[in-house]
């Protein structure tokens, strides 16, 4: 059983806010307070915690409801569920935006509002598990002394720990999402042996899917400096070709 959720209504027709509070009476969960315009709910979330945000799209003020969830999202990670009375394309399309954890064609339904209430307050937990992983798995990277970077089978890059910023010049932020042929190009492969061999970023899909050999390689960084290394490439753990992790 969903556990007692605290919910802050944004809505600026009062009969819908009196219907709203009906139904989450009627299933067990509180009203944290109603306000009737984007200004007001951010003013209400700085001082005062809420588990999940109910806000109507079409609000009066300033601030739509869209607009408000998305400096929602700058200042903390409180899940909204939507209500409109349009379920247009464009509508929807501009709820997506702010990654909502649901929408209600207004009425809602009690139950309708209940399944909602659930999926939002599970969704959002398995988000925070996620982002705490993240931030453990990034904690673990940044404390290798050597050079990791992440790609998917295309090349792209998925995450580089610190050692890889300094190797790179690319910054994660700045790195993260670019061909990894962007961030290093490869002027020279040897093999263990010193062999001049064949070796380039063209070959990552192999790396999703069996252990690269040692390679000695002559990279060209950001700032055109060149620098040696010795790679070796590893497929990520889980289904054979999701991707590839460079040391």
């Amino acid at each position: 059983m969903l556990p007692r959720v605290t919910i802050l209504v944004v809505e600026d027709d009062p009969l819908t806010v009196r219907l709203l509070e009906s139904h989450l009476q009627a299933l067990g969960h509180e009203l944290a307070g109603a306000v009737p315009t984007g200004e007001e709910a951010l003013v209400f979330l700085a001082g005062r915690h809420v588990d999940l945000v109910v806000m109507d799209v079409g609000l009066a003020g300033t601030l739509d409801g869209v607009e408000t969830a998305e400096r929602m999202r700058e200042v903390g990670a409180v899940p909204v569920v939507f209500l409109t009375v349009r379920d247009d394309v464009s509508t929807i399309e501009r709820i997506q935006r702010t990654l909502p954890f649901g929408f209600l064609v207004k009425p809602p339904q009690r139950e309708q509002l209940g399944a909602a209430i659930a999926i939002a307050m599970r969704g959002h937990a398995l988000e925070t598990r996620v982002r705490s992983s993240e931030a453990g798995l990034s904690a673990i990277l940044d404390g290798i002394a050597d050079a990791v970077i992440a790609v998917d089978p295309a090349g792209i890059v998925l995450l580089l720990n610190t050692s890889a910023e300094r190797l790179s010049g690319w910054s994660r932020s700045e790195g993260e999402g670019l061909a990894l042929g962007q961030l290093l190009t490869v002027i020279e492969a040897r093999g263990e042996q010193g062999q001049i061999t064949a070796m380039g970023w063209e070959r990552i899909s192999e790396f999703t899917r069996a252990p690269a050999p040692p390679y000695w390689l002559t990279l060209r960084v950001r700032d055109g400096a060149l620098r040696h290394v010795r790679f070796t490439a590893l497929p990520m753990a889980g289904a054979p070709g999701a991707g590839a992790v460079l040391l």
